[in-house]
């Protein structure tokens, strides 16, 4: 995990002898400083020895002044003073940003459709609720292991509500397996992978001028406005620094790292509500699963849930997320129980901040691999076990639906337009492979 902020001063960066250490200490050292830790050379010299025995490396290893100048450069870690009371949530700070806040958007002359905000969360996304209704039988409510499968969710939306960019997810695997033969530009979310599925400098760079500017550039022409915008995010480690995030009159601006936890739009519950209909939808999607399966367990059928499957209730349940929520601090999502399920939806909340302990970053580190790593997810390895239907079979379903939903009353024109229109690309696929069937078989005549 290479960040970008030294990419600048060197052609190239020397992968670490031990990548296994090399990763502990960064993930250690995100941890503690999104904690608000204080951190020094000598403290990391002395945590990156400490894993090193626990990796078993190299037993030479003396994590040297060099050694650390070295680490440092490969993930932009820089030298900051400490400033303020960084998780005391300063209400005093929170109401002079406010007026800079106010002034800014003032002198860079910026209606609420320009302003943006993105934040990071992590979301387990095989979790189940820890408690459970039980009989006045039930001396004992058996349970479950809970599962710790996780990925990272990029939401990001205007102040206006009115550009809601589709979720960055952020998985372990670079090729899961169902993902196999899948269109990925067509998927209703963003997926990429880092080996602990984290956030990096990388990934986010990539983001912001692949998805960010050019999305914003296009919605910004259609409004008839300025190419002119800004997103505010946090001063998180992962993040690159703000002169490396700019395109033009697009740009980046750090939010005050001691009230971000209060004036970040993301954090006002937005993020709460996105996890709410998320949990909401995989049960949903559990339910639906078993009502064809119905012999099958219900934990078994949550062990078959894949990475695919995560992307697209994740992209439904941040569809669900309303313009009005993001506009203002959260009300919305009332039809689900905060009160039963408040422990089962923050339940992840260490998981957001990455909170690991030291034997878990050293588990997590060996041999790259993800605490308990599920084996949906695992890479592909290029055999294709599922080829799917022929252009035939996908005409004749596409047919069957389009007759289904002719006959519901709720169904309405631009739904059967859209199964017509794919219904048609079916058919005209279908025909151009029997065109390249009949020609082969000329030639080999």
């Amino acid at each position: 995990m290479v960040s970008v902020d030294s990419l600048g001063n060197r052609r190239t960066l020397r992968k670490p002898n031990n990548e296994a250490l090399d990763e502990a200490l960064y993930i250690w050292f995100c941890q503690q400083r999104e904690q608000g830790v204080p951190l020094s050379g000598v403290t990391l010299q002395a945590i990156a020895i400490k894993f090193n025995e626990e990796l078993k490396g190299d037993p030479t290893f003396a994590a040297s002044v060099g050694w650390l100048s070295r680490w440092k450069n490969r993930h932009g870690i820089r030298e900051l003073g400490v400033s303020g009371e960084i998780l005391s949530g300063d209400n005093v700070a929170s109401e002079d940003f406010k007026t800079k806040f106010e002034k800014f958007i003032s002198d860079e002359d910026l209606m609420p459709c320009q302003i943006f905000n993105a934040d990071e969360t992590g979301l387990n996304y095989k979790m189940l609720t820890k408690k459970t209704l039980a009989s006045k039988l039930d001396s004992v409510a058996k349970g479950h292991k809970e599962k710790k499968e996780r990925v990272t969710l990029l939401p990001c939306s205007n102040a206006s509500g009115d550009l809601k960019f589709p979720l960055l997810v952020i998985g372990k695997s670079a090729k899961p397996r169902a993902f196999k033969n899948v269109n990925m530009s067509a998927l209703p979310a963003q997926y990429t992978s880092q080996k602990s599925a984290w956030m990096n400098g990388n990934i986010f760079k990539n983001w912001f001028f692949e998805t960010f500017v050019p999305t914003t550039k296009t919605f910004l022409k259609q409004k008839k406005l300025p190419e002119k915008a800004v997103l505010f995010i946090d001063n998180a480690p992962c993040h690159p620094s703000e002169n490396e995030l700019r395109d033009g009159e697009i740009y980046v601006k750090f939010l005050p790292p001691n009230v971000t936890s209060l004036i970040q739009p993301m954090d006002q519950s937005v993020i709460e509500t996105t996890k709410r209909l998320y949990r909401k939808k995989l049960i949903m999607f559990l339910l639906e699963q078993q009502e064809t399966n119905p012999l099958v367990n219900f934990m078994d059928l949550l062990k078959k849930v894949t990475i695919k499957t995560v992307l697209y209730l994740a992209a439904e349940a941040w569809e669900g997320v309303k313009p009005e929520t993001l506009q203002k601090k959260l009300e919305g999502c009332a039809e689900v129980e905060a009160n039963d399920i408040f422990e089962w939806i923050n339940g992840d909340t260490d998981v957001g901040h990455q909170v690991l302990s030291d034997d878990e970053i050293v588990n997590a580190c060996i041999e790259n691999i993800e605490i308990e790593v599920d084996s949906s997810e695992d890479e592909d390895d290029g055999t294709d076990q599922s080829t799917g239907p022929t252009h035939g079979e996908a005409t004749a379903m596409l047919e069957q639906l389009m007759t289904y939903f002719e006959k519901q009353s709720e169904t309405t024109s631009a739904e059967l337009l859209t199964s017509r229109r794919l219904r048609h690309r079916t058919a005209k696929l279908r025909q151009y492979s029997l065109k390249q069937k009949n020609i082969t078989e000329f030639f080999k005549s």
